[in-house]
């Protein structure tokens, strides 16, 4: 298992009662854990820039995701940033959103690998649901049909499992 790093960047134009920034990471955009708090600059109408690094990270993708808090304890959550943390040579997929509902986009980060991969979703009973092939970096994929809850997932690379992970899907569920 290799160790990576991985650094989150934000500005601000102006500040107004800023408190302070909570920043928040994820191995799977559901489950979140507190990275780090960083001062906020209280009342400012100029740039200020702020920066977080994320030195205990394992995985392919970090997700991310920044919360700001005033004095007065309101809060302000920002969209959730996923981070690919691979390394060279590293053949990586990411599955996005997470949890999903009409589609699931994959990508995959080394091109030269695209006819070599298969990505399968098993149901929570360990059915096979879905089964497809990789056929363009970017590939999107019809998850329409499948029924809210929690799917397994398993990128397969010339008959290895080079990834694995959990889905979600958040929809409302109508057979035809």
């Amino acid at each position: 298992m290799q160790w990576r790093q991985s650094q989150s960047d934000w500005a601000t134009a102006s500040e107004i009662n800023n408190n302070f920034f909570t920043i928040f990471k994820s191995s799977d955009a559901v489950i979140w854990t507190e990275l780090s708090k960083i001062s906020g600059a209280g009342n400012s109408n100029q740039v200020k820039n702020y920066s977080t690094t994320d030195y205990d990270y394992h995985g392919n993708v970090a997700y991310y995701r920044l919360n700001q808090t005033d004095y007065d304890g309101t809060t302000t959550w920002f969209k959730i940033s996923a981070v690919n943390c691979f390394t060279v040579g590293d053949l990586s997929v990411t599955i996005y959103p997470n949890p999903f509902s009409t589609f699931a986009a994959i990508m995959i980060n080394d091109a030269s690998q695209i006819n070599n991969c298969e990505l399968r979703i098993f149901n929570d009973l360990g059915e096979e649901v879905i089964n497809t092939v990789i056929t363009q970096q970017l590939t999107t994929l019809e998850t329409s049909n499948l029924p809210s809850g929690i799917y397994l997932y398993k990128v397969i690379n010339n008959g290895k499992i080079i990834q694995s992970g959990k889905l979600i899907s958040k929809q409302s569920y109508h057979p035809k």
